[in-house]
């Protein structure tokens, strides 16, 4: 039995599988920064400084993965991210700099301004989710 021939110029008919993608992403991102926020209440057990930045550095790969998902999609569909772009490159200047707080390259903040800075990101975060759930 023989495949059918492939037809290149044929396109699929679902043309937001980026934004699907951003939205995962994003929503993935939130989650692990409220799991993060979670491990610095007091009454919380404490995570060691290399898992706290094993999960910043996998949400940074979450928001680096809906930059590009938002770039492609505004290629492919037009849309204008531009907006949302600025605010994932804040998300990811505030996750460097607690990153590089565990890393011992910079001064840690105590835990009531790391769960006001995690809790900001939580937010900004969410209003991202509404913007992009505005194209879905």
């Amino acid at each position: 039995m023989t495949k059918p021939a492939q037809n290149p110029s044929v396109k699929t008919a679902f043309n937001s599988e980026h934004i699907d993608s951003a939205t995962l992403h994003l929503d993935g991102a939130r989650g692990l920064l409220m799991l993060l926020q979670n491990t610095l209440e007091p009454s919380a057990e404490q995570l060691s400084p290399p898992k706290a930045v094993g999960i910043m550095a996998t949400v940074q790969s979450l928001i680096d993965w809906t930059h590009t998902d938002l770039e492609k999609d505004s290629q492919i569909n037009g849309h204008d991210w531009t907006d949302l772009l600025l605010w994932l490159n804040g998300i990811t200047g505030a996750l460097y700099v607690l990153h590089g707080g565990y890393n011992g390259l910079y001064d840690l903040p105590n835990n009531r301004i790391q769960i006001a800075a995690i809790h900001s990101l939580q937010a900004v975060i969410s209003e991202a989710l509404a913007y992009v759930n505005n194209y879905g």
